[in-house]
Protein backbone atom coordinates (compact mmCIF):
# COMPACT_ATOMS: atom_id res chain seq x y z
CA UNK A 1 0.00 0.00 0.00
CA UNK A 2 2.78 2.41 0.82
CA UNK A 3 4.70 1.69 -2.40
CA UNK A 4 1.60 2.21 -4.53
CA UNK A 5 0.75 5.37 -2.54
CA UNK A 6 -2.76 4.01 -1.85
CA UNK A 7 -3.36 3.93 1.88
CA UNK A 8 -7.15 3.89 2.15
CA UNK A 9 -8.85 0.63 3.11
CA UNK A 10 -12.65 0.61 2.96
CA UNK A 11 -14.64 -2.03 4.81
CA UNK A 12 -18.37 -2.19 4.20
CA UNK A 13 -21.24 -4.37 5.32
CA UNK A 14 -22.23 -5.34 1.80
CA UNK A 15 -22.87 -8.83 0.50
CA UNK A 16 -20.94 -8.49 -2.76
CA UNK A 17 -18.03 -6.10 -2.25
CA UNK A 18 -16.61 -6.93 -5.68
CA UNK A 19 -19.31 -4.72 -7.18
CA UNK A 20 -17.56 -1.70 -5.68
CA UNK A 21 -13.85 -1.63 -6.55
CA UNK A 22 -11.63 -1.19 -3.51
CA UNK A 23 -14.29 -2.19 -0.97
CA UNK A 24 -13.85 -5.21 1.30
CA UNK A 25 -16.64 -7.06 3.06
CA UNK A 26 -16.06 -6.10 6.67
CA UNK A 27 -17.01 -9.43 8.28
CA UNK A 28 -14.33 -11.22 6.25
CA UNK A 29 -11.71 -9.18 8.14
CA UNK A 30 -13.41 -7.91 11.30
CA UNK A 31 -15.34 -9.51 14.13
CA UNK A 32 -17.39 -7.76 16.79
CA UNK A 33 -19.25 -8.22 20.04
CA UNK A 34 -23.03 -7.65 20.42
CA UNK A 35 -24.28 -4.08 20.20
CA UNK A 36 -27.57 -4.51 22.07
CA UNK A 37 -26.75 -3.16 25.53
CA UNK A 38 -29.78 -1.53 27.12
CA UNK A 39 -27.82 -0.32 30.14
CA UNK A 40 -24.24 -0.18 31.41
CA UNK A 41 -24.49 -3.71 32.83
CA UNK A 42 -25.48 -5.35 29.52
CA UNK A 43 -22.15 -5.17 27.69
CA UNK A 44 -21.15 -8.54 26.30
CA UNK A 45 -17.96 -10.11 25.02
CA UNK A 46 -19.52 -12.90 23.01
CA UNK A 47 -19.06 -13.13 19.26
CA UNK A 48 -21.67 -11.24 17.26
CA UNK A 49 -20.51 -11.08 13.63
CA UNK A 50 -17.45 -12.23 11.72
CA UNK A 51 -15.03 -14.85 12.97
CA UNK A 52 -12.58 -14.56 15.86
CA UNK A 53 -9.88 -15.77 13.47
CA UNK A 54 -10.26 -12.46 11.59
CA UNK A 55 -7.43 -9.98 12.16
CA UNK A 56 -9.47 -7.02 13.39
CA UNK A 57 -11.71 -6.69 16.45
CA UNK A 58 -14.44 -4.04 16.69
CA UNK A 59 -15.63 -3.41 20.25
CA UNK A 60 -19.22 -2.11 20.42
CA UNK A 61 -19.58 -0.01 23.56
CA UNK A 62 -22.75 2.07 23.62
CA UNK A 63 -26.28 1.97 24.97
CA UNK A 64 -28.79 0.80 22.37
CA UNK A 65 -31.64 3.27 22.27
CA UNK A 66 -33.76 4.68 19.47
CA UNK A 67 -31.77 7.91 19.48
CA UNK A 68 -28.24 8.13 20.90
CA UNK A 69 -28.14 10.27 24.04
CA UNK A 70 -25.21 12.21 25.49
CA UNK A 71 -26.35 11.42 29.05
CA UNK A 72 -26.07 7.68 28.33
CA UNK A 73 -22.64 8.22 26.79
CA UNK A 74 -21.55 10.14 29.89
CA UNK A 75 -22.24 7.00 31.95
CA UNK A 76 -20.63 4.38 29.70
CA UNK A 77 -17.79 6.39 28.17
CA UNK A 78 -16.02 6.68 31.51
CA UNK A 79 -12.54 5.26 31.93
CA UNK A 80 -13.85 2.66 34.40
CA UNK A 81 -16.62 1.40 32.11
CA UNK A 82 -14.49 1.35 28.96
CA UNK A 83 -11.49 -0.23 30.69
CA UNK A 84 -13.63 -2.98 32.23
CA UNK A 85 -15.31 -3.83 28.92
CA UNK A 86 -11.98 -3.82 27.07
CA UNK A 87 -10.39 -6.07 29.70
CA UNK A 88 -13.37 -8.45 29.72
CA UNK A 89 -13.24 -8.78 25.93
CA UNK A 90 -9.45 -9.11 25.94
CA UNK A 91 -9.92 -12.08 28.26
CA UNK A 92 -12.69 -13.52 26.08
CA UNK A 93 -11.01 -13.02 22.70
CA UNK A 94 -7.33 -12.97 23.61
CA UNK A 95 -6.68 -9.57 22.09
CA UNK A 96 -7.33 -5.87 22.41
CA UNK A 97 -9.82 -4.15 20.11
CA UNK A 98 -8.61 -2.44 16.95
CA UNK A 99 -11.71 -0.23 16.82
CA UNK A 100 -13.94 1.00 19.64
CA UNK A 101 -17.43 2.03 18.57
CA UNK A 102 -19.10 4.50 20.93
CA UNK A 103 -21.76 7.17 20.74
CA UNK A 104 -20.39 10.68 21.31
CA UNK A 105 -16.64 10.09 21.15
CA UNK A 106 -16.07 13.50 22.72
CA UNK A 107 -18.04 12.64 25.88
CA UNK A 108 -16.04 10.79 28.53
CA UNK A 109 -12.63 9.18 28.41
CA UNK A 110 -12.50 7.41 25.03
CA UNK A 111 -9.60 9.42 23.65
CA UNK A 112 -7.53 8.88 26.78
CA UNK A 113 -8.27 5.14 26.73
CA UNK A 114 -7.33 4.82 23.05
CA UNK A 115 -4.09 6.72 23.66
CA UNK A 116 -3.25 4.25 26.43
CA UNK A 117 -4.10 1.26 24.23
CA UNK A 118 -2.00 2.59 21.36
CA UNK A 119 1.00 3.10 23.65
CA UNK A 120 0.60 -0.46 24.99
CA UNK A 121 0.79 -2.06 21.52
Amino acid sequence: MIQSNKRLVVFADISNPGQVPGFFRNWNYIFDNPFSAENRYDFSCSLNRGNTANDLFLLNHFITVITPRPDSAAVVNTRASLAQHIEDCKTAFGRLPNFIYVDFYDVGDLLSITDSLNRAR
